[in-house]
């Protein structure tokens, strides 16, 4: 007996966020924000934070800036680029959003937890 190459490729990603738009907020109004990444999934979560302050732990509500709170992402789902070829949801998911209310201006830095 010996093991046998089955010609079958397994992709392995490190959950990332890489950007977000907009990446400025009106006052006070409600908006989606975007997220572009990597594997984004279903149960991923983000918070905004104040700047200058770390990212850390599971706390949805730990150095948030108002309106901030950790949330759901919402993942938008891709389509595999050969139907047939590919087993769905090959590629993962890479972009989700979020809706954002900040009733207060600064500077925030965006936080992700993959669950």
């Amino acid at each position: 007996l010996t093991f046998t190459d089955l010609g079958i490729t397994l992709h392995v990603r490190s959950p990332v966020i890489r950007s977000a738009f907009p990446s400025t907020l009106a006052l006070s109004n409600e908006r989606r924000v975007d997220l572009i990444g990597d594997t984004i999934l279903p149960g991923d979560r983000v918070k905004f934070i104040y700047k200058g302050f770390r990212c850390q732990g599971t706390s949805d509500t730990l150095n948030t800036v108002i309106g901030g709170e950790g949330r759901a992402i919402m993942a938008e789902v891709s389509l595999p680029e050969d139907i047939g070829r590919s087993p769905w949801p090959y590629p993962p998911p890479k972009t989700g959003y979020v809706i954002l209310k900040l009733p207060r201006r600064g500077v925030s830095t965006v936080c992700y937890l993959h669950r």
